[in-house]
């Protein structure tokens, strides 16, 4: 019988554009993958914007 793991995550991101990346893999790396990500951003400007 298969393992059905489901596992939903929430990432809070303020100001973390230099982690999100790492975040994103690290999750996926996870023996349990998710079955969604919802990330919800502070909608900062970028530089040069």
């Amino acid at each position: 019988m298969g393992d059905n793991s489901r596992a939903s995550v929430i990432i809070v991101n303020w100001n973390g554009e230099p982690f999100l990346e790492r975040c994103l893999m690290a999750l996926m790396a996870q023996t349990v993958k998710p079955y969604e990500i919802i990330l919800l951003d502070n909608a900062i400007k970028l530089d040069g914007d």
